[in-house]
């Protein structure tokens, strides 16, 4: 995938995570050996210092709690997507989110 094709989402959560993408989109087309070698460095030059590389790519546990939470907003921008795209066709959906609450 070249850099070009490749577009900055329009937020994240969390800073580090935005220069951490823009750093890999910005070294282009890249093997994972060197990737991992430049990084941090670059990590660590645009404001972080104290970036961990293993840290970073470590899993994380997340709770059903929070999966339950991230489908809901994720299913609400879905179906908020699919209403407007709709609403631009001349159609109408019924959307029920009480299926989503549980």
């Amino acid at each position: 995938m070249s850099s070009a094709s490749c577009s900055i989402p329009v937020s994240f959560e969390d800073p580090l995570q935005r220069v951490v993408f823009e750093e890999i989109r910005g070294m282009g087309s890249i093997d994972s050996r060197r990737l991992r070698a430049l990084l941090p460095a670059r990590v660590t030059n645009r404001g972080f210092p104290d970036f961990d590389l293993d840290e970073f790519l470590a899993p994380h546990e997340v709770t059903e709690k929070e999966i339950g939470h991230s489908l809901r907003v994720h299913c609400s921008f879905s179906i908020a997507a699919i209403r407007d795209e709709e609403r631009r066709a001349g159609l109408a959906i019924r959307w029920n989110p009480v299926l989503f609450d549980s």
